[in-house]
């Protein structure tokens, strides 16, 4: 029995390792965001990503320059389950293969997830997608740092 917890234990550590090895920090998102090989990539609710607070403490709207494929958008491009058609979808919003991805929502949580559909259903590079850790809460953080619409709840 003790082998066996300690087997999953290794295949946890390993797992947690595979899926955190490409988070970001605020830093980067600075450094990177305006590449033109680079997508930033909002998981957000349209309304969100449009300035509406999704809930009290939260600021709605989203980081410069950054495109808005919510969530549950990409789990409905799953449910497709065609995925030329997904992927043509995608690149419609400038989400290709060829392109470094930088994600994220409000903590980290949910970009986490798209990143992982990413890769999971559409064939995606792991390594050519990041998650970036804290997102727009660590954003926010920084005074100098704004979301748009500047009129954002």
């Amino acid at each position: 029995m003790a082998a066996v917890i300690a087997v999953a234990g290794v295949i946890s550590g390993v797992k947690h390792y595979i899926e955190h090895q490409n988070d970001v920090d605020q830093a980067y998102v600075k450094a990177n965001k305006d590449r033109a090989d680079v997508v930033l990539i909002d998981v957000r609710p349209r309304e969100v990503f449009n300035g509406k607070a999704p809930r009290a403490g939260l600021h709605g709207g989203h980081i410069e320059g950054a495109v808005n494929l919510p969530r549950s958008e990409v789990v409905e491009l799953i449910k497709l389950k065609d995925k030329a058609k997904a992927l043509e979808i995608l690149a419609k919003a400038g989400i290709t293969r060829d392109k470094e991805l930088i994600v994220y929502c409000n903590t980290g949580k949910h970009s986490r997830d798209v990143v992982n559909y990413l890769v999971k259903y559409f064939d995606f590079k792991r390594n050519k997608i990041k998650n970036y850790r804290g997102s727009a809460v660590d954003w926010v953080k920084n005074p100098e740092n704004k979301l748009l619409p500047e009129d954002h709840e």
